[in-house]
């Protein structure tokens, strides 16, 4: 889509200086990238900075930046106007479901980003903290979600909360406070385990924005979920002081991180197995059924049959779609917000 006589891309708003800069940078900054990873040999075809030859890079970027802005003569402060500039732009084509614009745009924005980190020395952290000033709270969350983690973080953040009081009503010896959430959460990145929250953010955007093969995708998300689950307990039991812990599947794993209720969680288990004839999706419906669990053991088998039936079996059956993946989310979470606690306690965190 072309843009219309007289619109902001056409006349530029006054703001043409800058964005004669940005677009000057912007070469620089290809051609940087160019001169820097030509001589960083491939491992598996992929070109990795070590974190000397990052520094460097950025280095190099900086002092580009500085050279642009001389040239000419632009100041932190035109920069920044021209930054929020940009932010509504892109709003407004975003707005106008113009969508092509709207992403070339965010390019540009992230480029300009990245010129102002370069003469100011600042993060874009800091940058989202300054422009928070200034702006509305939606062109400051406009400006934070340019970084796709960020967004992905935030959302996990939300459904965490979201699910946090009904948590503490079931398990209100093992509650949790807000600040405990923020530990996890950094837990879960210190240790590299964002599946956990890409795969909670994939299950909101799914629920709340149908696509295309939408139970298929709930399918894995789900699945991906199990697996985080399992990888963070993994972690957690490493953390175990004095105790052997046995990390090969989730059952040996949840068998040996909880001893206080490991004997029970056996007996149930091969209780309902038996009960099921081995399927594993009539397993989970005895195990949500069966009034006489309480919630902690109610919670992992589900989790851990969960995790077993979504690596084993695919299907898109309305019964597993509606039901038995919803449960299965809902218990994993729960039992990584009691793990969470548990490892708390045990002040293996």
């Amino acid at each position: 889509m072309k843009p219309n006589q007289g619109d902001s891309v056409t006349t530029l708003s006054g703001y043409s200086t800058c964005f004669d800069a940005l677009s000057f940078y912007i070469c620089l900054a290809h051609s940087q990238r160019q001169k820097t990873f030509a001589s960083i040999p491939q491992n598996y075809g992929v070109k990795k900075l070590s974190d000397q030859q990052l520094a460097t890079h950025e280095s190099d970027l900086a002092r580009h930046a500085r050279s642009v802005c001389q040239k000419y003569k632009i100041d932190r402060d035109t920069l920044y106007k021209f930054l929020v500039f940009l932010l509504d732009l892109q709003s407004t084509y975003q707005k106008e479901e113009r969508t092509k614009l709207a992403n070339g745009l965010e390019s540009d924005i992230i480029y300009l980003t990245q010129l102002i980190c370069g003469i100011t020395g600042q993060t874009s952290s800091e940058i989202e903290e300054s422009l928070g000033k200034c702006v509305t709270i939606w062109t400051r969350r406009q400006f934070r979600y340019l970084d796709k983690a960020l967004l992905v973080e935030d959302s996990a953040h939300d459904v965490f909360t979201y699910f946090l009081p009904k948590y503490n009503k079931d398990f209100p010896r093992d509650a949790l406070t807000s600040q405990d959430i923020v530990r996890l959460e950094q837990f879960l990145r210190d240790k590299g385990l964002f599946l956990i929250n890409y795969a909670i953010f994939d299950i909101q955007e799914i629920l709340n924005n149908p696509r295309p093969f939408t139970k298929t995708s709930f399918y894995i998300a789900v699945r991906n979920l199990t697996t985080g689950f399992e990888c963070c307990l993994r972690e957690l039991g490493m953390l175990a002081k004095h105790r052997p812990i046995r990390s090969d599947t989730l059952h040996t794993l949840i068998s040996t991180v909880f001893v206080e209720w490991a004997t029970a969680f056996q007996k149930e288990h091969q209780a309902k197995k038996c009960n099921s004839g081995g399927d594993d999706v009539w397993y989970i419906d005895d195990v949500y059924t069966d009034p006489k669990l309480n919630n902690t053991l109610k919670n992992f088998l589900i989790a851990y049959c969960g995790r077993n039936l979504l690596a084993h079996k695919y299907s898109i059956e309305d019964d597993l779609h509606y039901d038995v993946y919803h449960r299965v989310y809902l218990a994993t979470i729960f039992a990584l917000f009691y793990s969470w606690k548990y490892a708390l306690n045990k002040t293996w965190v």
